[in-house]
Protein backbone atom coordinates (compact mmCIF):
# COMPACT_ATOMS: atom_id res chain seq x y z
CA UNK A 1 0.00 0.00 0.00
CA UNK A 2 1.32 3.71 -0.79
CA UNK A 3 0.84 6.71 1.08
CA UNK A 4 1.90 8.68 -1.81
CA UNK A 5 -0.86 11.52 -1.99
CA UNK A 6 -2.85 12.04 -5.24
CA UNK A 7 -2.71 14.15 -7.57
CA UNK A 8 -5.84 14.72 -10.17
CA UNK A 9 -6.73 17.08 -13.17
CA UNK A 10 -9.00 19.63 -11.96
CA UNK A 11 -11.85 18.97 -14.33
CA UNK A 12 -14.74 16.72 -14.65
CA UNK A 13 -14.32 13.14 -14.71
CA UNK A 14 -11.92 12.17 -17.87
CA UNK A 15 -14.19 9.10 -19.23
CA UNK A 16 -11.83 6.25 -21.67
CA UNK A 17 -13.79 4.63 -24.25
CA UNK A 18 -12.78 1.51 -26.12
CA UNK A 19 -12.29 1.70 -29.68
CA UNK A 20 -10.76 -2.11 -30.91
CA UNK A 21 -13.61 -2.28 -33.36
CA UNK A 22 -13.24 0.44 -35.16
CA UNK A 23 -10.45 0.41 -38.12
CA UNK A 24 -7.65 2.55 -36.81
CA UNK A 25 -5.44 2.92 -33.65
CA UNK A 26 -2.35 3.99 -34.43
CA UNK A 27 0.15 4.14 -31.28
CA UNK A 28 3.03 5.71 -30.86
CA UNK A 29 6.55 3.37 -31.35
CA UNK A 30 7.49 1.99 -27.68
CA UNK A 31 4.40 2.71 -26.09
CA UNK A 32 1.42 -0.38 -25.07
CA UNK A 33 -1.34 2.15 -25.75
CA UNK A 34 -2.63 5.64 -26.63
CA UNK A 35 -1.75 9.08 -25.19
CA UNK A 36 -2.75 12.34 -26.27
CA UNK A 37 -1.12 12.77 -29.33
CA UNK A 38 -1.97 9.11 -30.99
CA UNK A 39 -5.80 10.00 -29.64
CA UNK A 40 -6.16 12.87 -31.43
CA UNK A 41 -4.28 11.42 -34.72
CA UNK A 42 -6.85 8.42 -34.39
CA UNK A 43 -9.61 11.18 -33.91
CA UNK A 44 -8.71 12.69 -37.51
CA UNK A 45 -9.27 9.36 -38.91
CA UNK A 46 -12.61 8.09 -37.04
CA UNK A 47 -13.98 11.40 -38.27
CA UNK A 48 -13.84 10.49 -41.58
CA UNK A 49 -16.04 7.34 -41.23
CA UNK A 50 -18.95 6.32 -42.87
CA UNK A 51 -22.47 5.30 -41.50
CA UNK A 52 -21.81 2.05 -42.77
CA UNK A 53 -18.41 1.46 -41.27
CA UNK A 54 -19.67 2.79 -38.00
CA UNK A 55 -22.73 0.08 -37.92
CA UNK A 56 -20.53 -2.66 -39.50
CA UNK A 57 -17.90 -1.89 -36.27
CA UNK A 58 -20.63 -1.85 -33.55
CA UNK A 59 -22.49 -4.91 -35.42
CA UNK A 60 -18.74 -6.79 -35.04
CA UNK A 61 -18.15 -5.85 -31.32
CA UNK A 62 -21.46 -6.65 -30.36
CA UNK A 63 -21.19 -10.06 -31.87
CA UNK A 64 -18.18 -10.97 -30.48
CA UNK A 65 -19.41 -9.53 -26.91
CA UNK A 66 -22.71 -11.94 -27.45
CA UNK A 67 -20.32 -14.83 -28.51
CA UNK A 68 -18.34 -14.60 -25.65
CA UNK A 69 -21.20 -15.50 -23.27
CA UNK A 70 -22.22 -11.51 -22.77
CA UNK A 71 -25.76 -10.26 -22.71
CA UNK A 72 -25.40 -6.67 -21.53
CA UNK A 73 -23.28 -4.19 -23.10
CA UNK A 74 -22.12 -0.23 -22.99
CA UNK A 75 -20.64 2.14 -25.38
CA UNK A 76 -19.72 5.30 -24.88
CA UNK A 77 -19.93 7.36 -28.38
CA UNK A 78 -18.77 10.67 -28.60
CA UNK A 79 -17.32 10.99 -32.72
CA UNK A 80 -20.05 13.24 -34.66
CA UNK A 81 -18.84 14.82 -37.39
CA UNK A 82 -21.15 16.07 -40.12
CA UNK A 83 -21.41 12.67 -41.77
CA UNK A 84 -22.34 10.50 -38.13
CA UNK A 85 -25.21 12.98 -36.69
CA UNK A 86 -26.87 9.84 -36.45
CA UNK A 87 -24.67 7.74 -34.56
CA UNK A 88 -26.77 6.78 -31.51
CA UNK A 89 -29.19 5.41 -33.53
CA UNK A 90 -26.94 3.69 -35.65
CA UNK A 91 -26.05 1.75 -32.29
CA UNK A 92 -29.15 1.38 -30.80
CA UNK A 93 -30.71 -0.18 -33.74
CA UNK A 94 -28.05 -2.08 -34.47
CA UNK A 95 -28.10 -3.58 -30.38
CA UNK A 96 -32.09 -4.21 -31.32
CA UNK A 97 -31.54 -6.16 -34.29
CA UNK A 98 -29.02 -8.73 -32.35
CA UNK A 99 -30.70 -8.65 -29.31
CA UNK A 100 -28.29 -7.14 -26.50
CA UNK A 101 -29.53 -5.59 -23.53
CA UNK A 102 -27.33 -2.19 -24.05
CA UNK A 103 -26.72 1.48 -22.49
CA UNK A 104 -25.51 3.49 -24.73
CA UNK A 105 -24.07 6.51 -23.62
CA UNK A 106 -24.09 10.21 -26.06
CA UNK A 107 -20.51 11.70 -25.59
CA UNK A 108 -20.11 14.90 -26.72
CA UNK A 109 -17.00 17.64 -27.28
CA UNK A 110 -17.29 21.34 -27.36
CA UNK A 111 -14.26 21.67 -27.73
CA UNK A 112 -12.12 22.45 -30.72
CA UNK A 113 -8.49 23.12 -31.90
CA UNK A 114 -9.76 26.78 -32.95
CA UNK A 115 -11.10 27.10 -29.39
CA UNK A 116 -7.53 26.30 -28.22
CA UNK A 117 -8.33 22.43 -27.48
CA UNK A 118 -6.79 19.32 -29.01
CA UNK A 119 -9.83 18.00 -30.91
CA UNK A 120 -10.10 18.49 -34.47
CA UNK A 121 -12.69 20.90 -35.53
CA UNK A 122 -14.38 18.35 -37.92
CA UNK A 123 -15.77 15.90 -35.25
CA UNK A 124 -17.00 18.41 -32.60
CA UNK A 125 -20.28 20.16 -31.86
CA UNK A 126 -21.40 23.19 -30.71
CA UNK A 127 -23.43 23.43 -27.04
CA UNK A 128 -26.87 23.37 -28.45
CA UNK A 129 -26.21 21.15 -31.23
CA UNK A 130 -24.84 18.87 -28.11
CA UNK A 131 -28.12 19.32 -26.04
CA UNK A 132 -30.87 19.32 -28.75
CA UNK A 133 -29.42 16.14 -30.11
CA UNK A 134 -29.55 14.82 -26.25
CA UNK A 135 -32.93 15.25 -25.79
CA UNK A 136 -33.53 13.96 -28.98
CA UNK A 137 -32.29 10.71 -28.54
CA UNK A 138 -32.97 10.26 -24.50
CA UNK A 139 -36.94 10.72 -25.88
CA UNK A 140 -36.70 8.36 -28.78
CA UNK A 141 -34.23 5.57 -26.97
CA UNK A 142 -34.19 5.76 -23.53
CA UNK A 143 -36.34 3.26 -21.21
CA UNK A 144 -36.45 3.62 -17.54
CA UNK A 145 -38.21 0.53 -16.74
CA UNK A 146 -36.56 -2.13 -14.53
CA UNK A 147 -34.79 -4.61 -17.26
CA UNK A 148 -34.94 -2.64 -20.00
CA UNK A 149 -33.02 -3.63 -23.46
CA UNK A 150 -31.92 0.05 -24.74
CA UNK A 151 -31.29 2.82 -22.13
CA UNK A 152 -29.63 6.02 -22.76
CA UNK A 153 -27.09 7.93 -20.75
CA UNK A 154 -25.70 11.25 -21.48
CA UNK A 155 -21.62 10.98 -21.00
CA UNK A 156 -19.63 13.90 -21.58
CA UNK A 157 -16.48 12.87 -23.52
CA UNK A 158 -12.68 14.04 -21.61
CA UNK A 159 -11.69 17.63 -19.83
CA UNK A 160 -9.92 18.05 -22.85
CA UNK A 161 -13.36 17.97 -25.10
CA UNK A 162 -16.04 19.64 -23.00
CA UNK A 163 -16.06 23.21 -22.20
CA UNK A 164 -14.71 23.85 -19.13
CA UNK A 165 -13.60 27.41 -17.13
CA UNK A 166 -9.51 26.41 -17.61
CA UNK A 167 -7.65 28.83 -16.51
CA UNK A 168 -5.43 28.39 -19.32
CA UNK A 169 -5.48 26.52 -22.29
CA UNK A 170 -4.17 23.28 -23.12
CA UNK A 171 -2.20 24.30 -26.65
CA UNK A 172 -0.33 26.50 -24.27
CA UNK A 173 1.48 23.82 -22.62
CA UNK A 174 4.89 23.09 -23.54
CA UNK A 175 5.30 19.03 -24.46
CA UNK A 176 7.13 18.32 -21.45
CA UNK A 177 4.22 20.21 -19.72
CA UNK A 178 1.49 18.07 -21.60
CA UNK A 179 3.69 14.61 -20.77
CA UNK A 180 3.18 15.60 -16.98
CA UNK A 181 -0.62 16.06 -17.72
CA UNK A 182 -1.42 13.09 -19.37
CA UNK A 183 0.72 10.82 -16.43
CA UNK A 184 -1.71 12.50 -14.11
CA UNK A 185 -4.31 11.10 -16.13
CA UNK A 186 -2.87 7.71 -16.44
CA UNK A 187 -1.78 7.44 -12.26
CA UNK A 188 -3.70 10.07 -10.26
CA UNK A 189 -1.11 10.17 -7.82
CA UNK A 190 2.18 11.75 -6.96
CA UNK A 191 4.96 9.42 -6.46
CA UNK A 192 3.59 7.45 -9.82
CA UNK A 193 3.77 10.59 -11.84
CA UNK A 194 7.28 10.99 -10.49
CA UNK A 195 8.36 7.44 -11.82
CA UNK A 196 7.03 7.46 -14.87
CA UNK A 197 8.03 10.67 -15.82
CA UNK A 198 10.85 10.55 -18.13
CA UNK A 199 13.15 13.33 -16.77
CA UNK A 200 14.31 14.41 -13.48
CA UNK A 201 11.94 14.45 -10.61
CA UNK A 202 12.80 18.20 -10.55
CA UNK A 203 11.46 18.76 -14.07
CA UNK A 204 8.34 16.38 -13.17
CA UNK A 205 7.91 18.70 -9.89
CA UNK A 206 8.23 22.14 -11.75
CA UNK A 207 6.26 20.70 -13.94
CA UNK A 208 3.08 20.07 -11.51
CA UNK A 209 3.62 23.51 -9.83
CA UNK A 210 3.09 25.16 -13.31
CA UNK A 211 0.37 23.25 -13.75
CA UNK A 212 -1.26 23.94 -10.35
CA UNK A 213 -0.68 27.49 -10.71
CA UNK A 214 -2.24 27.73 -13.98
CA UNK A 215 -5.19 25.20 -12.21
CA UNK A 216 -4.70 22.57 -14.59
CA UNK A 217 -4.34 20.12 -11.87
CA UNK A 218 -4.63 19.95 -7.96
CA UNK A 219 -3.07 17.86 -5.38
CA UNK A 220 -5.92 17.35 -2.11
Amino acid sequence: MTNSPQIMINLPDYWRNTDGALPVEPREPGTDGRDIRTEISAERVWGRMTPEALRIAIRMALTELLLSGCTTAADHHNLFPPNLKDAIDIEVEEATKLGIRMTVTRGSMGISEKDGGLQPDSIVQDSETILEDSERVLRAYHDPKPGAMIRVALAPCSPLAVPTPLAGKLRELTPSELDTFQLVLDHGQLQKVLDNFPGTDLDAAQNIISLMKREFVVVP
